[in-house]
């Protein structure tokens, strides 16, 4: 028996990868490797990211909802009595307890990204009451080609394994790609709830992060102080700015780096002091913003 009984539980198997809880990356083979993990941006998630080619999954269901992207290959597995192929940029969405299996669809094998979702965690991000008898829905096909969405839950999924120290970015790309799953594909059909605007709250958060620009903060960290639960505050925060949480603080880092360049401080200094994870970092985002370098800017200061 494997560690799949992280995220769920496993039929009799005729053959198993070897998995680990941490950050190891473990194979069974050389051509079949696995890395499974939980992100510290969301607590009760586990993530999955792996290459197959000749590992064959047995039957096996998972208590969480299984949403994922194939990010190369194409994969095929039996659910819901059919057979499914989701091939490059298949957005997979399996409901909790949906008997599965899954291998590689052609000798080049498939590599793909999973994150297993608890329903709690779901209805929070789908905003609903606390206390609601209302269940986040389910997936009546278990493979959809949605290229936006697939973009952005790809992006969601790849920051949380090489960024984890980006908490507002993590926690921002994936509920909004998750309300975008549930809303586009799960039935009932979810209809997000009208927010009533609340500019005080809103002021208090962006205060918030004026005070604090440099600082690795959380959603919940925010929420909690402005009183709200975090996934609410998410979305009031962007229909109210149009722009997620993480949006309006990158935009006070960059300004923050400006002004720490035109004052003189090295680019090092700049990217450190405005909350940049490094120089290279910085220069991403300055440049895309910009349209010039940081060094660049210098330059023209100098001038």
């Amino acid at each position: 028996m494997t560690l799949l009984l992280i995220v769920g539980y496993a039929l009799p198997a005729r053959q198993q990868p070897i998995f680990a809880v941490g950050n190891w990356v473990v194979s069974h083979m050389a051509e079949d490797q696995a890395r499974l993990w939980r992100p510290e941006a969301f607590k009760g998630i586990v993530l999955l990211t792996a290459r197959f080619k000749n590992f064959a999954y047995s039957r096996h269901v998972h208590e969480e909802f299984g949403i994922g992207v194939v990010e190369q290959g194409t994969q095929m597995f039996r659910c819901h009595g059919q057979t499914h192929f989701a091939a490059q940029g298949a957005v997979i969405s399996l409901n909790p307890d949906a008997i599965h299996d899954g291998r590689a669809a052609t000798e080049a094998g498939y590599r793909y990204r999973m994150a297993y979702v608890p329903a709690e965690i779901i209805l929070e991000a789908l905003d609903v009451f606390p206390g609601s008898t209302r269940s986040p829905g389910y997936f009546r096909h278990p493979v959809a080609f949605d290229p936006e969405l697939s973009q952005r839950l790809l992006h969601a999924l790849r920051l949380m394994e090489e960024h984890p120290h980006d908490l507002l970015a993590e926690q921002s790309s994936f509920i909004e790609a998750i309300v975008r799953l549930f809303t586009r594909y799960a039935e009932p059909r979810y209809v997000p709830r009208r927010f009533k605007p609340n500019p005080a709250v809103v002021r208090k958060a962006c205060d918030l992060i004026h005070g604090r620009t440099a600082e690795n903060l959380s959603l919940q960290e925010i929420a909690g102080e402005v009183g709200v639960s975090r996934f609410h505050f998410l979305r009031l925060f962007k229909a109210s700015t149009g722009l997620t949480p993480h949006e309006y603080l990158l935009l006070r880092r960059l300004g923050l780096a400006k002004s720490l360049i035109r004052q003189g401080h090295s680019l090092v200094r700049a990217a450190h002091e405005a909350g940049f994870a490094d120089q290279s970092h910085m220069t991403r985002r300055f440049k895309a913003a910009y349209g010039v370098t940081p060094g660049q800017y210098r330059q023209a200061l100098l001038a």
